[in-house]
């Protein structure tokens, strides 16, 4: 199958063509903000090598979201946001089995999924095929996002081979497609989808498209890569880094793209089949 050139036509992000009210200060002020909460954030789970105060602050904000809006909350949002909750549980559970991890993070999808589709109700923000019943547009997006993934996976499981020295040793293909649908929706869901709308919603008219652009490609794409190296920044600082730098350029930005310019079933599509081919392979 291959993929057609205009596969992002017509798909443009709605800031494309707001008109700004360029209110610069108060939003630099925000996206000052922000990004030092990030780091104050991160660098404390950092130092006690857990991602729990992360996923808990971010858990808060989702609850003061839905509090705020909590009248736009419908049975069609409901069962949406169920259906994905209860996939993710499902495969943490095949993953971790029956744990904290399992029924934490499910909680946490069903909370962040909820305030993101709020915020996208109250605010422009990233597309949601799912919720907006695009049903062409949500399949097309998760075969799109399947079929860039490849190479990119390709990629990943060399940087994790020369990274971790393991073999490679072939594992269950249907465990490895279940197990990677709770990454691909909960991280996709909770420190991309949520961190992203919440900034859209702080600096909606208040900066300019590329500056929008610019907060939306950081927070899109540093707040996740550092995830994967809470655990050793504190020993190893050189390597951490590098391989944060990494993950934004070779993995990040192009999730980003696919926000931007798509929706974000397309970027979970991407993640999925990413992390499928990782698990097949033993890594």
């Amino acid at each position: 199958m291959s993929i057609p050139y205009n596969i992002f036509k017509n798909n443009q992000f709605s800031l494309n063509s707001i008109e700004i009210n360029r209110n610069k200060k108060l939003g630099h002020f925000f996206i000052l903000i922000i990004f030092i909460s990030i780091v104050i954030l991160y660098l404390y789970s950092s130092i006690i090598k857990n991602t729990l105060p992360i996923l808990l602050a971010l858990d808060f904000i989702a609850v003061v979201f839905i509090i705020k809006f909590y009248k736009e909350i419908s049975l069609k949002i409901i069962v949406i946001i169920s259906i994905f909750t209860i996939l993710v549980f499902i495969s943490a559970v095949v993953k971790s089995g029956f744990g904290f991890f399992s029924y934490m993070i499910s909680v946490s999808t069903f909370l962040c999924f909820l305030a993101s589709i709020l915020l996208l109700k109250k605010k422009i923000g990233v597309r949601i095929s799912s919720y907006q019943m695009k049903s062409k547009q949500l399949t097309m997006s998760i075969i799109y996002g399947i079929i860039i993934s490849i190479p990119f996976a390709i990629l990943n499981i060399f940087f994790l081979n020369i990274s971790t020295e393991k073999i490679i040793e072939l594992k269950d293909p249907f465990y490895s497609l279940l197990a990677a649908i709770h990454p691909a929706l909960y991280e996709e869901i909770v420190y991309r989808l949520l961190l992203i709308n919440v900034s859209i919603y702080i600096l909606y008219q208040r900066v300019t498209k590329k500056e929008m652009f610019f907060v939306i490609l950081i927070i899109g794409t540093i707040p996740h890569a550092f995830l994967h190296v809470i655990s050793t920044i504190s020993i190893d600082p050189i390597f951490s880094l590098i391989k944060v730098i990494t993950l934004f350029l070779f993995f990040g930005i192009i999730r980003v793209v696919f926000l931007w310019y798509r929706d974000i079933e397309m970027s979970m599509g991407f993640h999925w089949f990413m992390d499928v081919l990782r698990f097949i392979v033993g890594f």
